[in-house]
């Protein structure tokens, strides 16, 4: 054999060996492609709805909103923006019935903001702390708009005039009927006196006529003085 065949016949076997390594080695495993993860679905969260409304409990300090359980879940002053008292009486009771009074001698200037038998009374003068309210209620039936309507020592009208305690002065009817009103001021909260005017209190007031025995109507804030 020459050396030519020799190298021939080496290079042949080398290139052989290469080709059965290559088969012998598996194809390399592409990398695994990552799926994206799904986007978990939001779900709104509800608004909560207000407590449902049992009644309108008036004191001579607040309007408190009360359920059935007789907890407070909304309460109200005379002093605070009436914008904010009829906004949050309108959650409970729906939109009030608007009417523009244009004054009469000692009444001043006023809107009347009415559900049923609640009457929300914002008079033109501003507020002025300690004896001039921004506003005043007055309740001439036993509910507002479906919600009961009470003082808060459980007087309601309709009921009899005779069974509520307090302050209580009796007057006759300036027309010829001769009715006999009765007014009873529950609640008496004193407030700043004044050398002219003396002691000075807020009240509810409940009144009626006293041979019907029956309350008419009752309003707070009750002053025992002004005009």
């Amino acid at each position: 054999m020459t050396r030519r065949f020799l190298a021939r016949t080496a290079l042949a076997a080398l290139v052989l060996s290469a080709f059965a390594a290559c088969a012998a080695s598996p194809a390399p495993t592409p990398p695994p492609t990552s799926s994206p993860s799904p986007t978990p679905s939001v779900t709104p969260t509800p608004s909560p709805e207000p407590p449902v409304a049992a009644a309108i409990v008036v004191s001579t300090e607040h309007l408190e909103v009360v359920d059935d359980d007789g907890a407070v879940v909304a309460s109200y002053d005379y002093f605070q923006p009436t914008a904010e008292v009829v906004d949050g009486l309108t959650a409970y009771l729906g939109e009030p019935v608007d009417t523009e009074f244009e004054g009469y001698k000692e009444a001043p200037p006023s809107t009347y903001h009415d559900w049923g038998g609640l009457r929300l009374i914002d008079t033109e003068p501003p507020a002025s702390p300690p004896a001039t309210p921004e506003h005043w209620v007055r309740i001439t039936g036993p509910d507002a708009n479906g919600v009961a309507l009470r003082a808060f020592d459980g007087s309601a009208v309709g009921g009899p005039i005779t069974a509520v305690e307090g302050e209580i002065s009796d007057s006759t009817n300036a027309s010829t009927t001769g009715i006999v009103y009765r007014m009873v001021r529950i609640g008496i909260v004193p407030i700043e006196s004044t050398p002219n005017e003396g002691d000075r209190n807020f009240a509810v007031a409940i009144d009626g006529p006293l041979e019907a025995d029956v309350i008419e109507s009752m309003h707070a804030p009750s002053a025992n003085f002004g005009p």
